[in-house]
């Protein structure tokens, strides 16, 4: 749980990670505040069947005063989420670089023919041939 309140914190402040993220954290918000009050109901119905302590009670004022705040991650992921189109230069993939020739140019492996001298190590073609 914790990598993705992490996530959520970089998507914020970093476009790479809010990029790749995607719809995905404004989901996962939307999640906890539907899962909330679900929480929150369990636990009142626990409560009316269990033994009323001093730290009973302050579990359920804390289960009472998580709404506000799902409801206010619901819409900062929202807000986070709308900077990608607010920002699309940031988003957008570069084109690919060709990939560099790694050492001395050869024969291309395509053009060659199975069984010629260039598909066979140590053997040397004469141009005269």
């Amino acid at each position: 749980m914790r990598q993705r309140a992490r996530e959520g914190v970089l998507a914020a402040f970093w476009p790479a990670v809010r990029c790749r993220l995607g719809i995905g954290l404004p989901v996962l918000a939307l999640v906890t505040l539907i899962r909330g009050p679900l929480t929150t109901n369990a636990g009142v119905w626990l409560l009316h069947r269990m033994e009323r302590t001093a730290l009973v009670l302050a579990h359920a004022r804390l289960g009472d005063a998580m709404l506000p705040w799902a409801i206010a991650l619901f819409i900062a992921a929202l807000a986070v989420w709308a900077l990608r189109f607010l920002e699309p230069r940031l988003c957008s993939t570069p084109a690919p670089a060709p990939p560099a020739a790694a050492g001395r140019p050869g024969p291309d492996p395509a053009a060659v023919e199975p069984g010629s001298a260039a598909t066979q190590p140590g053997r040397i073609e004469s141009p005269l041939a």
